[in-house]
């Protein structure tokens, strides 16, 4: 699945832009868009492909019981289950230039700071990650993970929030360690 970030410069001067096609894939948006209002004189598009959906070759039993160690090895803590439903994951992660060892912007595009930097790298992000597990055909699982995220400058004067778009990266990782197959069909 792409995700796709583009900016659109209202008055011309070029600050908080990311680049088209960065993240998991290139393209244009596969599904529904929205134009989000940004500090200064940018939009960012962001396209709405939702959860990323990978088969596992593990029982849900078998895939429920290791999201814990998944998590904790991607740096995602003070996880909740809700084993009634089998999501596991955090909704109120709180980063800042770092997760698991890797670079923010790796898993999220926030476009740049107004000197050039990637704005995941730099701001507070707060993220939300769950991972759904369900039954697939011949007891395989299912595994849906979506990472939504927002992030807001530490510096100067209060500012709004800019909504982050994730590259996939993160959820691909999960599925990795999951043992994915590969993407639903």
């Amino acid at each position: 699945m792409s995700r796709v970030v583009v900016c659109a410069v209202v008055s011309g001067i070029m600050f908080g832009c990311a680049p088209a096609g960065s993240g998991a894939g290139t393209g244009s948006p596969s599904g529904p868009t929205r134009i989000l209002p940004t500090v200064g004189a940018t939009e960012i598009q962001i396209a709405e492909d939702g959860p990323i959906v990978r088969v596992v070759a593990s029982s849900p039993e078998q895939v429920w019981n290791a999201l814990p160690t998944v998590y904790q090895s991607v740096g995602i803590t003070g996880a909740t289950a809700d084993p009634a439903a089998r999501v596991y994951g955090n909704r109120r992660l709180l980063a800042r230039g770092r997760l698991g060892g890797q670079q923010l912007s790796r898993y999220l595009n926030c476009g740049r700071t107004s000197a050039g930097y990637p704005a995941a790298d730099v701001y507070r992000i707060q993220l939300s990650v769950t991972t759904l597990v369900r039954p697939a055909a011949s007891g395989r699982s299912e595994v849906q993970t979506e990472v939504t995220a927002s992030g807001k400058s530490t510096e100067g004067t209060s500012t709004d929030p800019v909504r982050c778009a994730s590259t996939g990266a993160l959820e691909a990782r999960i599925a990795r360690l999951l043992g994915s197959d590969g993407p639903s069909q």
